[in-house]
């Protein structure tokens, strides 16, 4: 098993409609608190949604009534882990308390859940972190007489999500891209 981090994207799709709203703030938090607080989780984006943002507290988003035209809507969660083993280990050691919350949300669950995962072979990217967590990573560098470090503030990122294939024949050329 490979030591690389992963990233694991959990994909729904969703009832819109305003119980789908109270139940996610309901269950939402105790199911990041089982996650977050496992060992080898190093973060997550709490809910991304696919078009308007329906349950970003301003329900229907885009119209009125948006029951027939944005119904069901799609949500990915993702989180970061050390290695897949810290990810496999979380769902199997929380099964029951994750599949008690997770239980209570079926009555708006659409289609899914399903979470795949993705192995992160290389990145040149700076760390992302919040705005409170800046000045220790300066005054860090600043100690030791290091440059200032390179910073992604998180209400800067985006997010790509595509499948990747290789080829039946070509897998020798996908690895040279790495």
């Amino acid at each position: 098993m490979s030591k690389n981090p992963i990233i694991a994207i959990n994909q729904s799709k969703v009832a819109n409609r305003p119980e789908s709203y109270e139940t996610m703030m309901k269950v939402g938090p105790k199911v990041c608190i089982t996650t977050a607080s496992h060992p080898g989780f190093l973060g997550f984006e709490q809910l991304l949604q696919t078009g308007i943002h329906p349950m970003a507290g301003r329900y229907g988003g885009g119209a009125v009534d948006m029951h027939e035209t944005l119904n069901p809507i799609s949500m990915f969660q993702y989180t970061v882990w050390k290695d897949v083993k810290s990810h496999e280990e979380m769902h199997h050691e929380n099964f029951k308390e994750i599949f008690e919350l997770c239980g209570s949300c079926l009555d708006m669950v659409i289609e899914g859940p399903w979470e795949p995962y993705y192995e992160v072979i290389r990145s040149d990217l700076p760390l992302i972190m919040g705005m409170t967590d800046i000045p220790a990573v300066l005054g860090k560098s600043f100690a030791e007489q290091k440059p200032v470090p390179k910073v992604a503030l998180s209400a800067k990122r985006s997010i790509a999500i595509g499948d990747h294939w290789v080829m039946d024949g070509h897998e020798e050329a996908g690895s040279s891209l790495f």
